[in-house]
């Protein structure tokens, strides 16, 4: 699982929309939703921005998706 999809997972998981998260991040929602359907690469920056809006921390997020990876590559 990627990071971006960790991402969107919690963001699915707390039942927010991609505007309330966008908002909540000080990000454009094309932002997001470009990302989240793989048509972009987000900065760090904006990753940080997004994760903070869920009320994670990139490390916390990057760890899950780490997991997942490992989980379905076994």
């Amino acid at each position: 699982m990627s990071t971006i999809a960790a991402l969107r997972a919690a963001r699915l998981a707390q039942k927010r929309t991609v505007r309330a998260v966008a908002r909540a991040a000080g990000l454009h929602e094309n932002t997001i939703r470009n990302a989240e359907r793989g048509l972009s690469s987000p900065t760090v920056d904006v990753v940080e921005a997004w994760a903070a809006a869920l009320g994670l921390r990139v490390a916390l997020i990057v760890e899950v998706a780490d997991k997942k990876t490992a989980e379905e590559a076994a």
